[in-house]
């Protein structure tokens, strides 16, 4: 099996009126989502075997879905668990305040990088809704989970299929670091880092009278010109 990580295309993160919290794509995100589609479409197309396509419900990972979904003839399930870890409501705000709001949240301590924002969601709880889910939704696929779980190792993973999942940078680090056995960090994005459109892909493989997870890929852009590559 192998799971194919998308993050979300460039989004329009600032409007006319400032920050906008839940932003679709810019004109050049929706280049890169359909540049993206030509090829993660044409690439599903060379191999046999099912193909699932999970979504987070984000309108930005939403419209970096559409086109490959077009592609494919297929629906994405929409996954909540799949969401970027939550900020507070930042719509309206100034570019400049809110590059200020980034600078002092990078320079706080480890105890508060896991707090999180004020009213925000913590660290610790999207570590553990990204790993719960994705345990949960491969569950659903025949995978079951071993005691050695802290090893990255399963029971029984499947052996045929490709699993897309479009999501964000931190989620997708999120889940790479719980796929591969990893203890969480409150910097996901930071430890598996991802630019826009990119693929990050982890295939099953056969161990210890089990299957883990191994990576393959990390952040590949090689289906997007260079003067494309955002982060």
């Amino acid at each position: 099996m192998e799971m194919v990580l998308v993050r979300h295309a460039e989004p329009a993160w600032l409007g006319p009126g400032g920050a906008v919290n839940d932003p679709g794509l810019t004109p050049l995100g929706a280049e890169q989502a359909q540049a993206l589609a030509r090829h993660l479409a044409a690439a599903l197309r060379r191999d046999a075997g099912p193909v699932w396509l999970w979504c987070s419900p984000a309108r930005r990972a939403r419209e970096t879905a559409a086109p490959l979904c077009a592609e494919l003839g297929l629906e994405a399930e929409a996954r909540a668990w799949l969401a970027e870890t939550e900020t507070p409501d930042f719509t309206g705000m100034s570019a400049p305040s809110l590059a200020e709001v980034w600078r002092d949240a990078r320079r706080r301590d480890l105890a508060a990088w896991w707090g999180g924002f004020p009213d925000a969601e913590d660290l610790r709880t999207f570590s553990a809704r990204v790993a719960s889910g994705v345990d949960a939704g491969l569950a659903t696929l025949g995978a079951s989970r071993e005691a050695g779980a802290e090893a990255g190792l399963w029971r029984a993973l499947p052996r045929d299929g490709r699993l897309v999942v479009v999501s964000h940078a931190g989620t997708t680090g999120a889940l790479v670091g719980h796929l591969l056995g990893l203890p969480p960090v409150p910097w996901p994005w930071e430890r598996f880092p991802t630019g826009h459109a990119s693929i990050t892909r982890l295939r099953t493989t056969g161990i210890a009278g089990g299957a883990i997870f191994a990576l393959h890929t990390l952040g590949s852009r090689g289906h997007l010109p260079s003067e494309a590559h955002t982060r």
